[in-house]
């Protein structure tokens, strides 16, 4: 869950929610909102495209903190279904310091 210790992944579509993906840059700010209301804040500090028929799982485990957004690939495409994903990282950051960096 996002908040907690691991990986947080998250996928959407690349037509409608994650449309947005394309767009971010390194060290971009994002803010996620939890149900509570409560809003986490991270970092992007990486992104790649990922073809899921050679690396079925790429590095999707592990015990550092990062959000990953997921969303299939290429954006413009009409076509679905196709094995490349984009994946975007982020590492958390406290909320203390999106004020300093707004």
């Amino acid at each position: 869950m996002p908040g907690e210790e691991g990986v947080t992944l998250i996928g959407g579509h690349r037509d409608t929610h994650f449309e947005f993906l394309q767009y971010l840059q390194l060290n971009t700010l994002l803010s996620l909102q939890l149900p509570s209301g409560e809003e986490l804040y991270y970092r992007v500090s990486k992104t790649r495209i990922v073809d899921t028929d050679t690396h079925p799982r790429p590095q999707l485990v592990g015990s550092e903190n990062t959000l990953l957004l997921v969303t299939c690939f290429p954006f413009n495409t009409l076509e679905s279904g196709g094995p490349l994903r984009y994946v975007v990282s982020a590492k958390p950051i406290a909320s203390a310091m999106v004020a300093v960096n707004r």
